[in-house]
């Protein structure tokens, strides 16, 4: 019999330290942006302490629903992640629901009732089901870019770069893990390469930013001040860091601070030792994903499901820190369980939750396989 109870009980304990980390970073970093909003220091942690509570409940919740179950409704996950996506155009009603709301220039979120929501977390869960069911189905190229393309499409109209590089990620990941033609998927992934930088480079803003990674230090006070500050703010950490609440890149030199930019902050003050311990417990926990993940007896569809939660993760955080260190263009990714934003912590932990369900469902299929061998 296959048990992961000691995997299961490390994933919720190392992902309640990221958790607790995150709030405590929160309140650390969002000192001005919190009085801006309200006059008080509290404003982004009281949100973010309502995330982890409705998070931690919905971990709870999805620990208990069999992904099979999520696996017998492909289409309507597909269509559920269209749906979500096409809210964001949509006029508002009231105080109730507001969907065309421009921010910074993009259409990514949702408001309902007042709670903002990002669509692009939605719809990544959502794909994870409906790509797992069909990789697990059939691998035919014709058949996935057909459905690849109209999240793809409103994603590019959100203008949302970054969730549309990680839903990427996650697709074009589980298509090679279900057993792609090498050839075909090569040519794919080439073609996809050739998109991306004409999408860079017929968009001025986008264009903009890639000119700004390539040379940061043309303009270091207009396209060059984001990601200088953020270099400002590791570089002034040094190896043990100016010591928790001595960030002075918070005060108004990062825009940002608590969310996508958290960690050049924790950089700043806890140091390149400080920032390697989070870095440690961020690879432990993906390595428990991994593992429940590689030794559960799963259906081929179960797994993949597992993996593209893995490779969601992994590419957020990679796309993220990456920003952050310069070596991928600011594209406005949140680092999970430590960027200040709700819907990005309550998914994040709902999908800690399906992890664990899979874990649990391995140990009941296990007898069954052990009595007919």
């Amino acid at each position: 019999m296959v048990t992961l109870k000691l995997e299961r009980t490390l994933l919720i304990g190392t992902v309640i330290i990221l958790c607790l980390l995150g709030l405590f970073f929160v309140f650390e970093s969002s000192a001005v942006e919190s009085f801006k909003q309200d006059g008080t220091a509290f404003y982004f942690l009281k949100n973010q302490s309502l995330g982890f509570i409705v998070g931690l409940v919905a971990m709870i919740v999805a620990a208990f629903i069999p992904v099979k179950t999520y696996l017998k409704w492909p289409y309507f996950f597909y269509f559920a992640a269209l749906l979500s996506g096409a809210l964001c155009f949509l006029p508002g009603f009231g105080e109730i629901l507001v969907g065309d709301v421009v921010t910074n220039g993009a259409r990514r979120w949702i408001y309902i009732f007042g709670i903002s929501v990002q669509v692009a977390e939605i719809m990544k869960f959502c794909l994870i089901i409906f790509f797992a069911y069909l990789f697990s189905k059939t691998c035919d190229w014709k058949v996935f870019l057909s459905y690849l393309i109209a999240p793809v499409a409103l994603l590019l109209l959100q203008k949302d770069l970054g969730s549309l590089l990680v839903i990427a990620a996650i697709i074009f990941g589980l298509y090679f893990l279900a057993g792609a033609d090498l050839k075909i998927y090569g040519k794919i992934i080439l073609v996809s390469l050739i998109a991306v930088v004409a999408m860079i480079f017929l968009s001025p803003y986008r264009r903009e930013r890639a000119i700004t990674f390539l040379n940061p230090q043309a303009d270091t006070q207009d396209t060059g001040y984001h990601v200088n500050q953020l270099k400002i703010g590791i570089g002034r950490g040094g190896l043990f860091g100016q010591g928790i609440g001595n960030s002075r890149q918070k005060y108004a030199y990062i825009p940002f601070a608590s969310s996508d930019s958290i960690f050049s902050i924790i950089s700043e003050e806890v140091g390149f030792l400080g920032s390697s311990f989070i870095l440690l417990i961020f690879v432990f926990y993906l390595y428990l994903i991994w593992r429940i993940v590689q030794i559960a007896p799963l259906a081929m569809s179960e797994k993949l499901v597992g993996s593209g939660i893995f490779l969601l993760f992994v590419s957020q955080i990679f796309i993220n820190l990456g920003a952050i260190s310069g070596l991928v263009p600011l594209t406005g990714i949140t680092l999970p369980f430590f960027s200040a934003g709700g819907s990005s912590l309550v998914i994040s932990l709902f999908l800690t939750g399906v992890v664990i369900s899979l874990s649990r469902e391995s140990e009941q299929k296990s007898p069954r396989r052990k009595r007919y061998a």
